[in-house]
């Protein structure tokens, strides 16, 4: 392990401990902390005026898990037991996110920057919780003082491979999520305790077990006797966001502070979404229509240009990506990363139940999602068609160390930022977007694509107010390892087009590019890039140069119609839903 602290330990505990549970009597301060989606419950056990080891429970399980051991603590001593959120007496996420090691990330900032403490933090965890102080540690390295973890070194890593394997159907689990959550069966407490016991592989006493569980059941209604588990059975499932191995050498080179294991002989481990979409369906009905998605920062609108030019019996469903246009904005508890939008098509997608593989038509940012929905189900999309960029925009373990911790802060400080929205004329705003887009869009193509994100000011109706959700901006934390990218290339079975602009607003690293596309030349179906001349933004301020291409690699589809060349293309300005 490459670990360099300042100082690190390796002890192995050789003998289990038997607790009388009956006799755990030390005092506690039960306290909550407020945070933006509801509340951190926790323990604070020993002195109020002095900052206290914060405890953080393994997977599944509460602040009691302390209780033991903070009973046999020296009273001089403080301790701060936290539930993690979705466990113990702590608030769910929404029921519209997911729970992910980062956000879990977020919370224990939120801890820290509630008390306002002035010394480094000292971490005590058990399990999984250490891979959160891992984290932690990485990410403000001189806010730490020691890590102190209990049968687990880091995060669970995963390889590339394994992800790519698994994404589909730990998606899929993701999204059931949800409504498997709803049905929590009413047992008593011994019939819990030996679930759990038997889901830990018995490296817990079945006394043990119903101690603990005590903090995250309440009582059937139906039968006092009985309980049902209070805790967010979504947890299960942030496993899709662990780490690659090499990214997490890359975090351990960060850490600096004191960090002490304890290792058991016997280690326990060896080693979905609520939102409403909107969209503007063009043509057909009864046609499967292919998917069209925007770029970064933009909305459905960016297609009407091109829109209006296709044939009036193909068939498209341009979508506003969660937070932008008219669709839902995510809980002000979460945030936007690359696979929430992944899981919002895939909802979308078994929302219309089509029965054959998809087409997707994307610009820019939204090939990345194409790429990665394409590699998580190869057998159900049919063709990628991607302007101006081939995957989604890399990342190296350097770049995203160097800036994670300013990153993390800056996404909690968002939702406050996002509250106070300036009022400016839409000529106003088409020029900062303008601005922000490198000059590659016309000033009259950003005022047609703000008009669908912005709102009137009830002060001055000639002034409008965003109603994007700024958050998005800050997703590229998510981004992927470049070297991910060529595992997922390789699961892409689909035809592949790219459409190239001369003047690329962004301009990736060759080496991704290059490599990704030569992969694909391998393992697509078809595999083709064309270059046009243009900017970043030519399908909307020059539509007819990308027209001809996309019809050629459409217009084989029965399923969407022929398109005729010798006829005008018909206007479908009135057909959009």
């Amino acid at each position: 392990m490459l670990i360099e602290p300042r100082k690190a330990t390796h002890t192995l505990c050789m003998e289990p401990t038997s607790v009388d549970f009956s006799k755990l009597t030390r005092g506690y301060r039960e306290i909550s902390i407020p945070v933006d989606w509801g509340h951190i419950a926790a323990k604070w056990w020993g002195p109020v005026d002095v900052q206290p080891v914060v405890a953080i429970h393994g997977w599944h399980d509460n602040a009691n898990s302390w209780d033991p051991l903070m009973n046999m603590m020296p009273p001089d001593l403080a301790f701060l037991a936290i539930d993690m959120p979705g466990n113990g007496r702590s608030s769910n996420f929404p029921s519209s996110t997911w729970y992910h090691a980062i956000e879990d990330i977020m919370a224990l900032r939120a801890i820290c920057k509630h008390f306002q403490w002035r010394e480094t933090v000292t971490f005590l965890c058990h399990s999984y919780a250490t891979g959160h102080a891992f984290n932690y540690a990485a990410s403000y390295p001189d806010e730490v003082k020691k890590v102190i973890g209990i049968d687990f070194i880091t995060p669970v890593g995963v390889t590339h491979q394994t992800l790519v394997k698994s994404g589909g159907r730990r998606l899929d689990r993701s999204i059931d999520a949800v409504a498997t959550g709803l049905q929590r069966p009413a047992k008593t407490l011994a019939e819990h305790a030996e679930e759990y016991c038997k889901a830990n592989n018995n490296g817990i006493s079945l006394e043990g077990a119903i101690y603990m569980l005590e903090r995250s059941m309440e009582r059937a209604e139906s039968d006092p006797n009985l309980f049902c588990s209070s805790r967010d059975g979504r947890n299960s499932t942030q496993f899709y966001y662990s780490f690659p191995n090499d990214f997490i050498l890359e975090l351990a080179k960060q850490i600096r502070c004191e960090y002490y294991v304890i290792r058991v002989t016997l280690p326990g481990f060896a080693e979905r979404l609520e939102l409403m979409f909107k969209g503007k369906w063009w043509g057909p009905r009864q046609l499967q229509p292919v998917i069209v998605m925007h770029g970064w920062h933009e909305n459905a609108n960016s297609w009407d240009p091109l829109m209006n030019l296709m044939p009036e019996d193909l068939a498209f469903l341009a979508i506003d990506l969660p937070g932008n246009g008219l669709s839902s904005h995510y809980p002000s508890s979460t945030w936007y990363h690359i696979m929430e939008d992944i899981l919002a098509l895939r909802k979308l997608i078994q929302y219309f139940q089509w029965k054959q593989a998809v087409t997707f038509l994307c610009h820019s940012f939204s090939t990345g999602h194409a790429f990665i929905y394409a590699a998580s189900y190869p057998d159900e999309v049919k063709k990628v068609i991607a302007v101006d960029l081939t995957t989604p925009v890399g990342i190296t373990h350097e770049t995203l160390m160097q800036t994670g911790g300013k990153r993390l802060d800056k996404t909690i400080d968002i939702v406050d930022q996002s509250r106070k929205r300036t009022a400016k004329t839409l000529e106003q705003h088409a020029a900062d977007y303008q601005k922000a887009a490198n000059n590659s869009i016309s000033l009259e193509a950003a005022k047609h694509v703000l008009e669908r994100s912005m709102e009137r000011s009830k002060s001055d109706p000639t002034l409008f107010r965003s109603t994007r959700d700024g958050r998005n901006t800050f997703r590229f934390y998510f981004s992927f390892p470049n070297d991910f990218m060529f595992d997922l290339a390789h699961r892409v079975k689909c035809e592949y087009y790219v459409i190239r602009a001369t003047l690329p607003l962004y301009v990736e690293q060759r080496e991704l590019t290059f490599r990704v596309e030569e992969i694909l030349r391998n393992s697509a179906k078809k595999f083709e890039r064309v270059n046009v001349d243009g900017k970043h933004h030519v399908h909307l301020d020059h539509p007819q140069r990308v027209l001809e291409q996309i019809l050629r690699w459409l217009e084989a589809d029965d399923a969407l119609g022929k398109s005729s060349q010798s006829s005008p293309p018909n206007s479908l300005a009135k057909a959009k839903m």
